[in-house]
């Protein structure tokens, strides 16, 4: 859903609203200032560096994940 060239299904519109998911994503980043980071492990796996992400999305520290997920104040939202 990060990747600047991704799959159809994460780009066109859905109903009700015609939002694609990363279109929503985007919508969230840019509105409420949301962090989203990709796994430290998916852009090597796939052979890719940061530059293929889009704008404002990054891969994860996992020592800074870690650290957030055991901190009872993190809401972390994953799917």
């Amino acid at each position: 859903m990060a990747l600047r060239v991704a799959p159809d299904s994460v780009t066109t519109g859905q109903p009700p609203k015609n939002m694609s998911p990363q279109g929503l994503m985007q919508m969230v980043m840019k509105n409420t200032n949301t962090k989203v980071e990709v796994c430290a492990l998916y852009l090597p796996g796939k052979g890719l560096d940061q530059s293929a992400l889009i704008d404002g999305v990054s891969a994860a520290n996992p020592a800074e994940i870690g650290a957030l997920m055991v901190d009872g104040t993190t809401k972390i939202m994953s799917f």
